[in-house]
Order: structure tokens, then C-alpha cells, then sequence
């Protein structure tokens, strides 16, 4: 319903000094607003990242107890992807397959928590698109479980924000997202231990440690270059960084935190009251010269993310309305907030948010068909981007 609005800003504040990735993006959480992106929409080949969406959908009505059996179709027979040998008829927990997953990027795991959610690999794929484009995700296309290379397996750095942030909304996601570490036990096939740890520096103690990192994904294939995905919270702001084709291993490391520094210290909130903005009423059309509006408001507030050289007085607001109502009809009435154009900025665009409505029950319009939405606070659902012109940046493309 609402569309992605993408500006170009140009401010004084000195962005990033050195970002290597192709592609890459900030995106603030809890409103799904893109603070600073570069290729955000470029499709890209995701690699391992791919098992955000894994994970998530098969964690979302989930039981870490419940039992898997290993199918044919599950075991990996290229030894030189990353695996954890698991056999067929062999039968783990849905918590070593998501720890496996998780930690070692293993891609027999993945395809026994798909045939654990969905009965298939291929229904679960099916799945992961379903999801993806419920999500917006509309630039994304999915082919397996575990992101090996396919030319219809691809996504973007704006798309993989907007999974990964309903994945955090998973309560098992979340709680597995920093795991460093896990055991898993014999199986039926396997007598000894597995071991699993992590190969995220953004996670454990070491150079590339994030403080306040709440957990990350990694991937690498030579068709994708090295992609990460990272969220990180600071002053209760959580922040979700998605880099994409980057050329060198460590290099994903750097993009990722000084895109993250620089937005958690470069940005501040911005609340717009509903009060402050004006009601307006919309005409219904009836038969017979009776007269009935539909009321339409702003929500409570507005909240966005700006730059520390903007503020309150540089944003404005715009309602888009149709002309009259029809009883029975679709009335979708949206506010569109924008950048004061006198800021210096080019593109000024913030984001489209739905305006609450209330249909006056009257004996002139009858009962509606499905009930309508009332003057109650929803969910923001913005669509908005800070980015910085490319030549702003010394990057490797």
C-alpha cells in the first residue's frame, strides 16, 4: 500500500570516511526507517544470510525439543560447503539444527528445519517468498534454504533489513541471534559430540567486537562476496546494518561499524504530534442530498530518525485524500512527510504513513460489509532513507 521513498540528503556532517561493500544500509527498528543506505535496491546474491529468514520461519511456531529425521534430500554432498555430515535418517533436535545453523552456517541443518516448519524444502522456499513479500521485501527472490549459488536466489541490503527486523520480532530468533557457542549430543548415526562455535568477530571478544551487538549473521560465496547482517542497540536505539558484496573478509567488519557509529551518533529522534497536525473530513456519497463526512486524524505521534542538523521545523506534512467515499469501497487516506526543501536538501522525501478514520454509523449508510478501521493508534509503517551521494564516499566498488 505504501510506497519506498528513497532521498538524497546533503548535509554538513562528514559521513563515513571508507566503506568497501557494493551494498549496504542502516535501518532504525523499531519503524523500519533506512537512516543511510548506498545500492540499497541492487540486487545482490545474500549468501549464508539467507538463513535469517530460515531461521525465523522455522523458529516462528517452533519447538527447540521437538525431533527431526535427517531425509535424503537434507544431507549436503558437496563437502565443500559448509555442513555438519548429517545423515540421512539421522534424528537431532530442532535446537541443534537452529544452533548449527546459527554457528556454522550448516546447510544440512537448514534443510531439515524447512522440512521440519513447512513438510518440504520446497514448501518451505515457497514459504520464504510468501514471507518476503509480505514483509515488502519486493526485490528479494528465493531458491533454498541456505543461500548456495543460484542465479534466482537474490536479495537486497534494504530487503534483508526488512526481514531481519520482523526475524528480531521472533521471541527463539532472538534469543539465538548471539549465540557463540553450543554442544550438540551423539545422535542415533553420530556417537561422538559436535562442537559449534562462531566465526562473527562482531560477537565475540576480539578487534571487530561491537558493544551492544545483539547478535549477527555471516555469509560468503565467490558469486557473493562476503555479506553480513548485524544489530546492534545503544541508549535503548536498535539498529540493523546489512552489508552486501564486500571483496575482503575483514572489510564487512569496518563497513559494519562505522555505519553503525555513525548512525547511532549522527542521528536523533523527532516526534510529530498528532495535535499539531489538522483533521479533515472526507464526503460520503449518498443518494437522496443526505450529507455524512468521513473523519480522518493523524495518529498520536510521528517519530523519525533525522540528522543532527535537522529538526521539527524542517519537517512537513502532506494528506493524500480522495475526493469522496463510496460505502463499501476501499478508503485508504495516507500523510506524507517531507523535508523542508529550503534545508539545502535535494530529494526531501521522509515516508507515507497510514491516517486513522472513523465511518459514522448511520442509517443512511447502512452497515458496512467489514468493519472499518477506527480512531485508534496503528502500527507506523514507514518508508523513508537518509543517503549520502556515492562520491561522498571513497568506495570499492
Amino acid at each position: 500500500m505504501f510506497a519506498a521513498l528513497f532521498s538524497h540528503f546533503s548535509v554538513s556532517a562528514a559521513p563515513p570516511n571508507e566503506i568497501f561493500s557494493d551494498a549496504y544500509c542502516v535501518m532504525d527498528a523499531s519503524t523500519g526507517q533506512i537512516l543511510i543506505e548506498k545500492n540499497g535496491d541492487k540486487r545482490e546474491y545474500p549468501a549464508s544470510i539467507t538463513k535469517v529468514l530460515t531461521l525465523a520461519l522455522a523458529l516462528e511456531n517452533g519447538d527447540m525439543g521437538a525431533t527431526i529425521t535427517v531425509q535424503e534430500e537434507d544431507v549436503i554432498t558437496d563437502y565443500s560447503t559448509s555442513h555438519i555430515a548429517l545423515q540421512a535418517g539421522e534424528q537431532l533436535s530442532v535446537r541443534d539444527a537452529v544452533e548449527a545453523t546459527i554457528l556454522m552456517s550448516a546447510n544440512d541443518a537448514a534443510n531439515c528445519l524447512a522440512q521440519y516448519r513447512s513438510g518440504s524444502i520446497q514448501s518451505f522456499v515457497q514459504l520464504m517468498n510468501e514471507k518476503a513479500a509480505s514483509l515488502g521485501a519486493d526485490s528479494s527472490h528465493f531458491t533454498n534454504t541456505n543461500g548456495l549459488p543460484d542465479d534466482d536466489h537474490y536479495t537486497t541490503a534494504n530487503d534483508m533489513a526488512r526481514i531481519t527486523r520482523w526475524a528480531m520480532t521472533v521471541p527463539a530468533f532472538g534469543e539465538i541471534f548471539d549465540d557463540t557457542e553450543y554442544t550438540m549430543g551423539p545422535t542415533n548415526k553420530q556417537t561422538d559430540a559436535r562442537l559449534f562455535g562462531t566465526s562473527n568477530l562482531m560477537v565475540v571478544q576480539s578487534k571487530y567486537y561491537y558493544d551492544g551487538v545483539l547478535g549477527g549473521k555471516l555469509g560468503w560465496t565467490e558469486e557473493a562476496g562476503h555479506t553480513m547482517v548485524t544489530v546492534a542497540e545503544r541508549d535503548g536505539r536498535r539498529l540493523i546494518c546489512v552489508v552486501m558484496n564486500s571483496e575482503h573478509k575483514y572489510e564487512k567488519y569496518k563497513d559494519a561499524h562505522a555505519l553503525l557509529d555513525y548512525c547511532f551518533d549522527e542521528f536523533q529522534p523527532v516526534t510529530v504530534l498528532g495535535e499539531e497536525l489538522p483533521k479533515a473530513q472526507v464526503p460520503i456519497q449518498l443518494s437522496g442530498g443526505d450529507e455524512e463526512n468521513v473523519l480522518v486524524a493523524p495518529a498520536q505521534s510521528y517519530t523519525f530518525l533525522l540528522h543532527q542538523d535537522l529538526d521539527r521545523s524542517d519537517v512537513l506534512s502532506h494528506y493524500d485524500l480522495p475526493e469522496s467515499y463510496t460505502p463499501g469501497g476501499s478508503f485508504s487516506p495516507t500523510v506524507t512527510f517531507t523535508l523542508n526543501s529550503s534545508a539545502g536538501l535535494m530529494n526531501t522525501d521522509l515516508g507515507i504513513y497510514p491516517l486513522e478514520y472513523e465511518i459514522p454509523q448511520s442509517p443512511a449508510l447502512g452497515q458496512p460489509d467489514q468493519p472499518v478501521p477506527s480512531l485508534e493508534p496503528k502500527e507506523q509503517m514507514p518508508r523513508s532513507v537518509f543517503i549520502r551521494p556515492a562520491e561522498l564516499f571513497r568506495v570499492k566498488v
